[in-house]
C-alpha cells in the first residue's frame, strides 16, 4: 500500500501532497511544505503549523482536491 506524504498547514488549513520524488510543495501562505513523494518523506517550515496525515481518511479535503497543486503530471 502506498503511503500518503501529506500535510495540513494549520495556520492557512491548506492540505499539500508531495506525489513524485521531487515534488516539492508549498501551502498558500508559505509556512510550511512537504517534499519527497513516496521515496521519503521532508517536510519544513514553521513546524509548530504541521499536521502530518498519515492516510487518506485524515483528508478534509476530497483527493481530487489534494491532486490540484500537481501541475503536469
Amino acid at each position: 500500500m502506498k503511503k500518503l506524504n501529506a500535510i495540513r498547514c494549520l495556520q492557512c488549513l491548506d492540505v499539500i501532497q508531495s506525489r513524485s520524488t521531487h515534488d516539492f510543495v508549498r501551502c498558500s501562505c508559505g509556512s510550511v511544505f512537504v517534499d519527497g513523494g513516496q521515496d521519503y518523506q521532508r517536510v519544513g517550515g514553521r513546524l509548530e503549523l504541521i499536521d502530518i496525515l498519515m492516510s487518506a481518511t485524515d483528508c478534509p479535503q476530497p483527493k481530487v482536491e489534494l491532486f490540484e497543486n500537481v501541475g503536469g503530471i
